[in-house]
């Protein structure tokens, strides 16, 4: 039996080579037990994670020289924005990135739990563990889902001024990216009165102060080279209304253990860039616009010139 499964590609657990060929949970021979937690195991990106299986014999000496071999497979590959349910893979274990916690399981221990070190977004899915104990039989865990969130990063809150002459068309951007899954959750708060949100996404929930007359706008956007989120929150203001106001931008996400918060001071703003001198350079915007479309004119009335 041995030299069977060594043609097959099996070797020792002591060389930490997995066992082929097994797609049922069902124990070959009724022999071997297996214990694989089926909750759901959450990861940071980056991070270390552990996933749990033990197995015995019952019945049988827990002797450490009773030969054996441990297998782990994974099915649901990532690929883009959702998770796609795909045939099992078989995981070629190559410490340090994938090992196993006794790099020679054994009867003594029980324990063939899969450690996966620097864990990426493409960890994701479901991982079946197997053990098979020579001369004993083979049998196949429940299966263990990971789950892989990436925190965003550090809000960043910017003042975007369009270069028509309107003051209703400013506004703040809050951008933050890196994040996954999808959703997010972003609250503006405006410090003038107490603490009056002004706007809320996703519910949309709306109170307070003037906050009906605001529009609001929120994009996602996925990232398919780092395969990640990217977040633009858009919230109009009014400078003549804005003056000595402080607005915070506030993002929630699964993989955070506390909000992340950036702001935007008004009154810094306008010392540096007075309402007047902002007003001036928009002005001399629309001169010199104007002033290249009377060029574009004057130069196609010479050429339709006989």
């Amino acid at each position: 039996m041995v030299q069977s499964l060594l043609s097959e590609g099996f070797l020792p657990c002591g060389l930490m080579i997995c066992l082929l060929g097994l797609h049922t949970g069902q124990s070959v021979g009724g022999v071997v037990s297996i214990y694989q937690p089926r909750e759901v195991v959450t990861s940071l990106r980056g991070g270390t994670v552990t996933l749990s299986c033990n197995f015995s014999v019952p019945g049988a000496v827990a002797d450490p020289s009773v030969k054996c071999a441990v297998q782990w497979s994974r099915a649901g590959v990532r690929r883009g924005p959702g998770l796609l349910e795909s045939d099992q893979a078989i995981l070629n274990l190559r410490p340090p990135r994938l090992s196993l916690a006794f790099p020679e399981p054994s009867l003594a221990y029980g324990d063939a739990s899969l450690v996966i070190t620097d864990v990426g977004l493409e960890d994701a899915g479901i991982y079946y563990c197997s053990v098979t104990v020579f001369q004993r039989g083979t049998s196949r865990g429940n299966g263990t889902p990971l789950l892989v969130n990436a925190p965003p990063s550090t809000p960043k809150v910017f003042l975007k001024i369009s270069p028509a002459p309107t003051q209703e068309s400013w506004s703040l951007v809050c951008s933050t990216r890196g994040f996954h899954p999808a959703e997010i959750n972003v609250s503006w708060i405006r410090e003038s009165s107490p603490q009056s949100p002004v706007y809320n996404q996703p519910s949309e929930r709306m109170d307070q102060i003037a906050v009906s007359s605001l529009v609001s706008e929120s994009l996602v956007l996925y990232e398919e080279s780092s395969q990640d989120w990217y977040l633009l929150s858009h919230l109009p203001v009014d400078p003549r209304t804005s003056s000595r106001d402080v607005y915070t931008c506030t993002v929630q996400h699964v993989s955070l253990r506390q909000q992340l918060t950036a702001s935007f001071h008004w009154d810094e703003f306008e010392e540096i860039f007075p309402l007047q001198l902002i007003g001036c350079l928009n002005v001399v915007k629309i001169i010199l616009l104007c002033g290249l479309a009377l060029l574009f004119t004057v130069a196609g009335v010479h050429q339709c010139r006989p």
